[in-house]
């Protein structure tokens, strides 16, 4: 029945999101482990483009597929592709360093929950994880509400919009790693901290911006120039987010971008909630206006975080 297959999809997302939990916390972790602290920033930039890489080639790929042999060949296809990725990981990741012989994993940290509690203490990394939270609810009115927008407010077909809707992702590929360099060589000159700040900082303000701008615009290709720069400016502040968060989380830092990532999940929540209450009773323009205004106050959240650049560094 319509009931049961409902179910049967809830409960495929519901697995599908905790097994992707920790993907991002866990590719953090690596790099704070692996990688000299002065091109983490840059480091992490590459495997988040490298995802958004993905994200344009999705599109592109799977809307002709879906059309040609259904809804369900997608969901094959993408399961086979998560699979071989999960295979990879696991033979090209690195180790981390065994723990002798005789010696318990609680001999050298504190339990998880010893250290979650511990850093919810620190003032920055709470105001860190809001302006999180609010800046992942922005992204997610690209990820989720864009490929609808191209076609309501715009007036593109499907197939056009399977096109132009993997442009942010385009964009964002070739923008993060550059922001994470950026960070990284400024670094050089300001600090760790004050560097991620100041490029976490400028991309959620040009990315306020561009939203306002691609909404105004009544040209459609511009529009979608505008917002696609927008949500790559939005994309190329992850780096400076999970870093810093790392850093916050000194020898915690799984427990850190963990809870970052958690923050940033219920942003998510919010943003799929409100955005089509908003559409409906705003129209698109002014809901869009309201989340660059959003995005404003996630770069004022992140510039309260402090001015010390020893949380910027391990």
């Amino acid at each position: 029945s319509g009931m049961v297959a409902f179910m049967g999809l809830f409960a495929a997302r519901l697995l599908l999101g905790a097994s992707q939990a920790a993907t991002y916390p866990v590719s953090a972790v690596a790099v704070a482990r692996h990688v000299p602290e002065g091109g983490r920033t840059a480091a992490s930039a590459i495997y988040l483009a490298a995802s958004t890489l993905g994200a344009a080639l999705a599109p592109l790929t799977l809307t002709p597929l879906m059309a040609k042999a259904g809804w369900r060949a997608v969901f094959l296809v993408s399961a086979a592709v998560g699979m071989g990725a999960a295979g990879v990981w696991y033979l090209l990741a690195p180790r981390d360093r065994v723990i002798p012989l005789g010696v318990t994993a609680t001999d050298h940290a504190p339990s998880l929950w010893q250290q979650t509690g511990r850093l919810l203490q620190n003032p920055a990394l709470r105001r860190l994880c809001a302006a999180y939270l609010l800046h992942s609810a922005v992204l997610y009115v690209f990820f989720f509400w864009f490929f609808r927008y191209l076609i309501e407010a715009r007036g593109f077909t499907l197939l056009e919009t399977g096109v132009w809707a993997s442009l942010p992702y385009l964009l964002a590929t070739v923008v993060a790693p550059l922001a994470g360099m950026l960070a990284d060589r400024l670094a050089q000159r300001v600090g760790l901290a004050t560097a991620r700040r100041r490029v976490a900082i400028s991309g959620l303000t040009l990315a306020s911006l561009l939203v306002l701008t691609g909404a105004w615009i009544p040209t459609p290709t511009l529009a979608i120039v505008a917002l696609s720069l927008s949500a790559a400016c939005l994309i190329s502040c992850e780096a400076p987010f999970w870093t810093t968060a790392a850093a916050l989380g000194r020898d915690g830092e799984g427990a850190a971008t963990g809870v970052l990532n958690l923050m940033g999940n219920v942003g998510g929540i919010l943003s799929i909630w409100l955005v089509p209450l908003m559409k409906d009773a705003w129209g698109w323009f002014a809901m869009l206006a309201f989340w660059a205004a959003v995005a404003l106050v996630a770069a004022a959240l992140f510039a309260s975080t402090g001015r010390d650049d020893r949380i910027g560094s391990t």
